[in-house]
């Protein structure tokens, strides 16, 4: 009788130490694993109106001009392939220490005009196709399709849902974490976003 007691409580603490392991390594995942280069740092998947533009904002997080040159972002329904290098205007292959740049669904000109943008901030595009509204896996690759940085996420809860056609945008909360996590992304604080610049509080 005892020795089944016994194995009964060894059992139990087991699994209580197997449980405690578990969400102890989901903290760690999310605490302590530094991001990419360069991460998505805002998105306005789902607008209030249909003539209002969706977008995606990245942030160069190095001190480091990165090439990207034919570099391509993906989605489930969505491609945009980054133009070539061009000798004639070298410059417009690099990211800049730090900069933001911004890809959407309609022409830069557009885009520009619609959200009063500075024109020191770049945009590209626009790409092919949608992004999705209820679930979406993106994807951002360099010129050999290896992967920069890649984010899933969804139009309900535990992600921000004022996100899903309320007209806010998704905000990353600590560039340095891990990107695709829930909890490290929040609704902006005012409709609209603030697309290439460093969001409100």
């Amino acid at each position: 009788m005892n020795k089944r007691l016994n194995y009964s409580k060894k059992h139990s603490k087991s699994k209580h130490l197997q449980w405690w392991t578990h969400w102890l390594l989901l903290l760690i995942s999310f605490y302590h694993v530094k991001a990419d280069q360069i991460v998505f740092s805002e998105i306005m998947y789902h607008p209030r109106h249909e003539a209002e533009s969706a977008w995606i904002e990245c942030v160069n997080l190095t001190s480091t001009p990165l090439d990207c040159a034919e570099w391509t972002l993906e989605g489930k329904s969505l491609d945009y392939t980054f133009p070539k290098f061009d000798r004639a205007t070298p410059r417009a292959s690099f990211i800049k220490p730090f900069e933001r740049i911004l890809i959407t669904d309609k022409t830069p000109a557009a885009f520009r005009e619609q959200y009063q943008i500075p024109g020191h901030i770049r945009i590209w595009g626009p790409w092919k196709g949608k992004l999705e509204l209820e679930k979406e896996k993106l994807a951002l690759k360099d010129k050999n399709g290896i992967g920069l940085c890649q984010l899933n996420f969804k139009n309900d809860t535990p992600w921000p849902i004022e996100a899903s056609g309320a007209g806010y945008s998704m905000v990353i909360r600590h560039p340095d974490r891990t990107v695709n996590h829930w909890n490290n992304w929040k609704a902006s604080s005012k409709p609209g976003g603030s697309p290439g610049i460093t969001p409100f509080p």
